[in-house]
């Protein structure tokens, strides 16, 4: 039985079910310190195991803190499934142990922001702010939020704000054309596409936004 749970974590390293037979063994065996490190482990990829008689059995009452390696992974991990909510839940476990990471901050309010929680989203912006005045992702997540809210004034001064600091940045430009062309600007939008081509010449979504100002413009 052991043996083939270890081919299963051979297979998928994160096997909860894998880790939870080899608990299992462990404790029919008398091993109660290796069978607790393996429903640790269980638990720590699927957290309904904290529910069973095994975990209880070995006194295991919480959810076990893992490193913040893993909460990274496991939250792109979760976001590339389309698990947005599993995303969440690994960034914010992640940014307990390393409130540093602006990148990892910035992407939480991505997240925040497909879940519709403009609240945390908004909150986690400003948090950003406070240590970070000047960010691209920042301000365009603000950006972003102004144009949920319909507030288009704000917006816009949030992306020009983003391309006075990054005025290379693809993402910046992108984002600019993508606001102007919305806003029915083709003229501006034609422009920013361009430029985040001169950019990134292999950039697809600018060629595409380009070609769609300069049919609007005739």
């Amino acid at each position: 039985s052991k043996y083939y749970a270890d081919l299963m974590l051979k297979i998928n390293p994160k096997s909860s079910s894998a880790y939870f037979i080899k608990a299992k063994i462990a404790y029919v065996q008398g091993d109660k310190e290796e069978a607790t490190s393996n429903i640790n482990q269980a638990i720590i990829y699927n957290n309904n195991i904290l529910n069973t008689n095994l975990a209880k059995a070995l006194k295991v009452d919480k959810i076990p803190s893992a490193t913040k390696e893993f909460y990274y992974n496991y939250a792109w991990e979760k976001y590339f499934k389309g698990d947005i909510k599993g995303a969440i839940e690994n960034s914010e476990k992640y940014l307990e142990e390393n409130t540093s990471n602006t990148e990892m901050r910035n992407f939480l309010t991505e997240l925040y922001l497909k879940d519709d929680n403009l609240l945390l989203a908004q909150q986690n912006i400003e948090a950003i702010l406070k240590e970070t005045p000047i960010n691209s992702s920042n301000l365009l997540n603000q950006a972003k939020i102004y144009v949920l809210k319909n507030e288009y004034d704000k917006a816009e001064s949030a992306l020009k704000e983003a391309y006075k600091y990054y005025p290379n940045n693809k993402d910046v430009l992108y984002r600019l054309a993508e606001f102007y062309f919305d806003r029915e600007n083709y003229k501006n939008s034609k422009k920013y596409y361009q430029t985040a081509i001169e950019v990134d010449n292999n950039f697809y979504e600018s060629y595409r936004g380009l070609i769609d100002s300069l049919i609007e413009l005739n």
